[in-house]
Formats: structure tokens, sequence, C-alpha cells
């Protein structure tokens, strides 16, 4: 899987990281599994780690639009939380940042950063 997660009990986060060349079916896949996950309720908040995941990832423009569809027709069962994209690349932080702005309208709290350690503080602050 290009994307994996677990659930961090202590932090009450699920920490998602992608890995190699991630597309756009990757992302919908991860969030499909992570929603159906009854142990998801057990995390407050969601880090995604991307800075594993290869220049040559094929995620698109229209790949968002379509994830943040999933996510809105889900706002109803979404209790908030804090979401923190981690990307290290121009591309990756670009279309994390686009990700961010088309979810503006929801229950959750995104934020997009270039290191796991500001992510961390702003996630457990």
């Amino acid at each position: 899987m290009p994307i994996d997660y677990r659930i961090d009990a202590a932090r009450k986060v699920l920490v998602a990281e992608g890995h190699g060349q991630i597309r756009d079916e990757d992302l919908l896949d991860y969030a499909r599994r992570m929603f159906a996950d009854p142990g998801r309720h057990l995390a407050a908040h969601e880090l995604v780690d991307l800075t594993r995941a290869s220049d040559d990832s094929e995620i698109t423009a229209d790949g968002i639009r379509e994830l943040a569809e999933y996510w809105r027709g889900r706002y109803d069962l979404i209790t908030g939380g804090r979401l923190a994209i981690v990307a290290n690349s121009e591309v990756a932080y670009g279309l994390a940042r686009m990700y961010q702005l088309m979810r503006d309208d929801g229950p959750d709290r995104i934020r997009v950063f270039r290191s796991l350690d500001e992510a961390w503080e702003w996630l457990e602050s």
C-alpha cells in the first residue's frame, strides 16, 4: 500500500504515511479504508506524512477535488479535530494547500506543514 496508517493511541492521532509513488486512486483508497476502520474513533486528530512520497507521484488537481468531495459528503459524520499534512516537495505542498482550501468549510481544521516537528506541535497544542 502506498499509504499505510496506524493509530497512536497515546497521542490520540491517526498517523498516515505515504511511501513511493502515490496516485489519485491511492488517496481515495486510503480515505475509504480509514473511514471504514472502527478504530479511527480512538483518534481525535490525523497526521498525513507525505515526506517519503516520491517525486514521480501522480496526484492531480482532479484527484484532490475528488478526495475533497468524498470528505464533504461525510461532514455530518466528522466530529472535528485537526488534520496536519506534511509535504516537503513543492508540488506535494501545493496540492496539499489546494486540498486545505477545498475543505475549508468542513468541521475539521486542516493545516499544511513542511516539517513533522511543526505538525506534531500543532496537533498537540
